[in-house]
């Protein structure tokens, strides 16, 4: 596993500030905070911050592509907007994505928006899908629960999700699959379809964020919902019962794609990489080779 430390925040992101993040491919970060009178909006890799003019309580921003940042509120309420924002401060209008969203992640064509309970048992039609498909421009494609086949469970809560390759993104969810609460699902966005997998119920308590690739999926995970809780890094091959427990750096607030993780630490932020080699315990065969393939319908 590896760490490197990311450029340092600016002064006016204190660390007790609530904020969010995210780094592209390359290492580039973009931060979002609160302040008086709206989101100012930072980008490390020119130094360049700038304010949107907008009510957000939580929110959240993520690369839409090499120079332009998506923001988002994750309470948003039903006729609110987000933003679009670029490095030279160009700013546009972007379609909301729901409320209660848990999470944001960017496929190479699609924007996906997850939820947790409020959002998935609430009126808000985007988030009730518990996991949302939307173009690149906002526009709502398709949704898990509203487009789900027989064959597919309800999400009741999606706890984490990280972006895999192309298209496709790794989601955990909270339903009802086989004799399990939980099941893990390899979504292929383009395709229309899901593989989802049964879990090994020994090691998961609480999923606080994954990352997946070809070779396999980590999860950063604790032992249970208490404050003094057991922190690790989980690396498991979906499809069988074999895992390997990786000591934990703590504090890692999301998965990327590419198997890292971002982490929050005493004066910034920092980029965890971890070892593919992790991602095969005990030879497993890949994970492309089991779990339950199902097809959602076409949109009406």
């Amino acid at each position: 596993m590896a760490s490197i430390s990311l450029p340092p925040l600016p002064p006016a992101v204190p660390y007790t500030t609530t904020f969010d993040a995210d780094a592209d491919l390359a290492g580039n970060v973009v931060v979002a905070v609160q302040a008086e009178g709206g989101i100012d909006v930072h980008f490390l890799r020119t130094g360049k911050t700038y304010r949107v003019s907008t009510t957000m309580r939580y929110p959240c921003v993520r690369w839409i592509d090499p120079t332009r940042a998506l923001l988002v509120d994750s309470r948003s309420d039903i006729g609110s907007e987000g933003a679009a924002i670029d490095e030279s401060g160009t700013q546009q209008s972007h379609p909301r994505i729901g409320e209660a969203v848990e999470d944001v992640v960017l496929t190479d064509g699609y924007i996906v928006g997850t939820y947790f309970d409020e959002g998935a048992f609430g009126d808000d039609p985007l988030s009730k899908n518990g996991v949302a498909v939307f173009r690149r421009d906002g526009a709502y494609e398709w949704g898990w629960n509203e487009s789900r086949s027989d064959e597919i469970p309800w999400v009741y809560d999606c706890y984490a999700a990280g972006g895999g390759d192309g298209d496709t993104i790794g989601v955990w969810i909270y339903t009802q699959f086989q004799d399990s609460r939980y099941a893990f699902g390899i979504l292929d966005i383009a395709q229309r379809s899901v593989r989802l997998f049964q879990l090994p119920d020994t090691i998961f308590d609480r999923v606080l964020a994954l990352t997946s690739t070809p070779e396999g999926v980590w999860i950063f995970a604790t032992r249970s919902w208490d404050e003094d809780r057991e922190e690790r890094i989980v690396a498991w091959r979906p499809g069988t019962d074999q895992y390997t427990t990786v000591s934990s750096p703590g504090n890692l607030t999301r998965g990327l794609r590419g198997g890292r993780f971002l982490r929050k630490t005493d004066t910034g932020l920092d980029l965890v990489t971890v070892s593919a080699q992790a991602s095969a315990p005990n030879g497993a065969p890949a994970f492309d080779a089991g779990g339950l393939r199902a097809y959602f319908r076409p949109n009406s």
